[in-house]
């Protein structure tokens, strides 16, 4: 009964656990409720909410990668373990893993698995920035880093201790020197390239102007300061990548025109946003690399 009562008592904690990890969930229909700027999805409908949980956009990039591009990327994934690790941190990361195979399989095994779920997926994910997805994987590898470096220091103590207090100085300068080493080129307190670019770019428009904005790069730095910090309240963004999608048709539509012709006003694409422009007497402007190009 004792035991019956704790194995309930985990699987209450478990769900309880669960709940409240998932539970960050209801804010999306909350906000969108409100009617933001940027209602991403416009999850205040079971379908549309569904749509931007389960990454449905995304699913396109999915294992898309073509295969003669695959030897490049695992060439990448090597170089990114020999940059995050060091060989010799390679070295012990390996011992870690022979430990755990001896003294704790499961973990082994839920590490090792999550490592290799997580490596497979950032391979096969055809974006520019898949390798985001390769920190969890990291993370489990750390963990078979510590275990390596404890295994070792714990076998060579009863042999050699000079050796095992080694060990121990390494598992703490090796990581401390590499986070030394490689802070200047993380630390960007002193990067304004996002921030210059928008204050040119929004400088630049003209008033009442609707400005196009192609990459994401420069979309996400637009927004920010155009909808965080209320720069530039006349102008219009929009990013013709997304109008194929009708929340965000619907939402360039209502800010372009007043809410009693908003009706007749649909952007659905490049040309309807031209047509727009033209229909409302607003300049058009382009984002580009070296700044804006403006059509009346």
């Amino acid at each position: 009964v004792l035991a019956l009562r704790s194995d309930l008592r985990a699987v209450l904690l478990g769900i309880c656990g669960l709940a409240l990890g998932l539970a960050v969930y209801a804010y999306l229909p909350l906000r969108a409720a409100a009617d933001p700027p940027i209602n991403w999805g416009d999850p205040d409908t079971l379908q549309r909410f569904w749509w931007v949980v389960s990454g449905t956009p995304y699913r396109q990039f999915l294992f898309s990668l073509p295969a003669d591009r695959v030897p490049l990327r695992l060439l990448s994934w090597t170089q990114t373990l020999a940059h995050q690790f060091l060989w010799v941190g390679l070295a012990a990361v390996i011992l870690g893993a022979v430990a755990l195979w001896r003294k704790g399989r499961p973990l082994f095994w839920a590490t090792g698995a999550t490592a290799m779920l997580c490596s497979a997926y950032a391979i096969g994910y055809n974006t520019t920035d898949s390798h985001l997805y390769l920190i969890p994987a990291i993370i489990c590898l750390s963990w078979w880093f510590g275990i390596g470096l404890a295994w070792l220091t714990s076998e060579l103590a009863n042999t050699t201790p000079v050796a095992a207090r080694a060990v121990a100085a390494l598992s703490i300068l090796l990581p401390l020197g590499a986070g030394i080493y490689r802070f200047p080129s993380m630390d960007l307190s002193s990067d304004r390239s996002a921030a210059q670019f928008a204050d040119t770019i929004l400088s630049q428009a003209p008033a009442e102007s609707i400005v196009v904005s192609q990459t994401d790069s420069h979309t996400f730095a637009l927004w920010y300061y155009h909808y965080a910090l209320g720069s530039r309240p006349d102008i219009t963004l929009v990013d013709p990548a997304l109008l194929g999608y009708t929340w965000y048709s619907q939402q360039i539509s209502n800010q372009l025109a007043p809410a009693s012709t908003s009706g007749s006003l649909l952007i659905g694409g490049t040309d309807e946003l031209i047509e727009a422009a033209e229909m409302l007497g607003r300049e058009l402007c382009w984002v580009e690399e070296a700044g804006m190009r403006c059509e009346e």
